[in-house]
């Protein structure tokens, strides 16, 4: 097991600031995403998505009871928004800031040496095929511009004292997303299109 090193974390793109369950996660991610790439084991990065008709149950019961009802489902969904959020930060970090920027991170630089990706060569054909296995039907999973708002409504959620709480925090964290309509389909099945049906639009 690694040694966490106190820093912010990528804290330009993740926002993540104080949590430290939540660093430790990310770096777990971290870890596990070079592992399923580098073994070649799946031909695209794994992905799950919230369901959106549990979505909208829930939300339907809490506008007509003001309670939750499905308090399970809605940890399930609190669940891959995290996770997905995450691992659009380790696809940041590891893929795009470096083309951007030009120069390496310090989460990037202790990973590639924990999995020897140390020569030019190595690392040039590891941004090469990774952009390509991160990549969905048309744009990689990557972005930074919407990491941070994200990350407050993640701190938010993971602070939120009642299940109340956390469905207001959740459609929040949506209402980003859906502002973002190009990460939608990162998040909830049937991506923007749903979440104009949660916004009352559709």
């Amino acid at each position: 097991m690694i040694k966490l090193k106190k820093i912010l974390f990528e804290s330009q793109i993740c926002g993540a600031q104080q949590d430290e369950n939540l660093y430790a996660q990310y770096h777990k991610t971290i870890q596990l995403t070079i592992s399923q790439f580098l073994s070649k084991k799946y031909k695209k990065q794994p992905w799950r998505l919230a369901d959106f008709s549990r979505i909208k149950k829930i939300w339907q019961d809490y506008t007509k009871m003001g309670i939750v009802r499905d308090e399970s489902g809605l940890d399930d969904i609190v669940e891959i928004l995290t996770e997905n959020y995450l691992q659009l930060c380790c696809n940041t970090m590891l893929a795009y800031e470096v083309d951007r920027y030009g120069d390496m991170t310090r989460d990037q630089s202790y990973y590639f040496k924990k999995f020897k990706i140390t020569t030019e060569k190595r690392k040039d054909k590891f941004w090469y095929d990774f952009i390509g296995w991160i990549s969905d039907e048309s744009d990689p999973r990557l972005t930074d511009n919407a990491l941070p708002e994200l990350g407050k409504h993640i701190a938010k959620l993971r602070q939120a004292k009642t299940y109340e709480e956390k469905i207001l925090y959740c459609d929040a964290f949506l209402n980003v997303v859906h502002t973002r309509g190009d990460i939608a389909d990162w998040f909830v099945d049937g991506g923007i299109a749903s979440l104009d049906i949660l916004a009352g639009k559709s």
